[in-house]
Parts: C-alpha cells; sequence; structure tokens
C-alpha cells in the first residue's frame, strides 16, 4: 500500500497522507505531550505511572510478565523497575513457586503515589475522549481498534527475522 501522495490536512494545511507507522510515532508524541501536561505537580511521571499502573492490576507478577504487558523489551523495563526500587516504590521478593524467579508488587508508599496520580490520568483521559466525542467517535471503537493495533504490532515484533533485510 502506497501512502505517499494521499492528502490529508493539518492545521489546515494539506501534506501527504502519513503510513501507519509514522502515525503511530506521531500518536507517542502527542500522548506523550497530553499526559505530561497533565501530570504537572503529579508525585510521578506519566512513565513511571503507566509502570507502576501496570503493575498494580496485576500484581504479584515476575519482571517478564510485566515487561509484555507494557510492550517493553525487559532491558528497559529494568532500568524503571532499579529506579522505582530505589525510591521504596516497588518491592521485589521471591517467586514461592519457583526459587530463581522473582515477583514485583507495589510498596505502600508506591501505591499512595499511584493514587494520588490517579485523578491527572483521569483528567488527561477525559480530555481526549471529550474530543473523540467531538468529532463523533465512540472512545469504546477506538480502544478495540488500539487492542488490534496492539497484537498487530506484537505479532509482527514476534516475526523479525534474525537478520532483517536493510531496506527495498
Amino acid at each position: 500500500m502506497n501512502y505517499i501522495g494521499r492528502l490529508t490536512y493539518h492545521g489546515g494545511v494539506a501534506i501527504s497522507r502519513r503510513g501507519p507507522l509514522l502515525l503511530l510515532f506521531t500518536l507517542d508524541n502527542r500522548t506523550t505531550t497530553l499526559m505530561t501536561n497533565y501530570f504537572t505537580g503529579a508525585p510521578l511521571t506519566p512513565a513511571d505511572y503507566g509502570v507502576m499502573s501496570a503493575l498494580r492490576l496485576i500484581q504479584p507478577t515476575r519482571p517478564s510478565e510485566l515487561a509484555g504487558m507494557l510492550g517493553m523489551r525487559p532491558t528497559t523495563l529494568s532500568n524503571y523497575l532499579a529506579r522505582l526500587r530505589t525510591r521504596g516504590l516497588i518491592a521485589r521478593g521471591p517467586d514461592p513457586t519457583d526459587g530463581r524467579a522473582a515477583l514485583l508488587n507495589l510498596t505502600t508508599t508506591g501505591r499512595q503515589l499511584t493514587l494520588q496520580c490517579d485523578p491527572h490520568f483521569r483528567a488527561a483521559r477525559d480530555a481526549f475522549v471529550s474530543e473523540l466525542q467531538k468529532h463523533g467517535v465512540d472512545p469504546e471503537d477506538v480502544l478495540d481498534m488500539l487492542e488490534t493495533v496492539d497484537r498487530t504490532l506484537d505479532e509482527a515484533t514476534e516475526a523479525i527475522p534474525a537478520h532483517p533485510p536493510a531496506g527495498r
């Protein structure tokens, strides 16, 4: 599919329509901007809140399971975990079913700070949902599509050959 040459409008200016990966890159940046603005004064950064919120949903859990849920490489997640452990926000303990593995949990302080950030998150989410509704878009439809995009990216990532071609 050729995305070059199709026009869309941004700020009243006609531009070539972006392909799906460039659009996802743009959406990532816009999401970061939205969250950063709404998290002004919050006790956690939006990224730390994301990691801790995911942990809150599935704790206790192994780091590899948390990385999978977040779509992060384990090495990237380990940087977050080290910083959050140093701050006393997460605890790492033995997995009773496998002595070689570790389980992660939020500490009491971690739970408290995550809860303090919930209003910041809700405000960002509500602003986004309000804009969707102004455009006549059902937020549940967007969520369903984003879940499909997430699965598709996961599958495409899993299918990467050991030595991907440099270009076409």
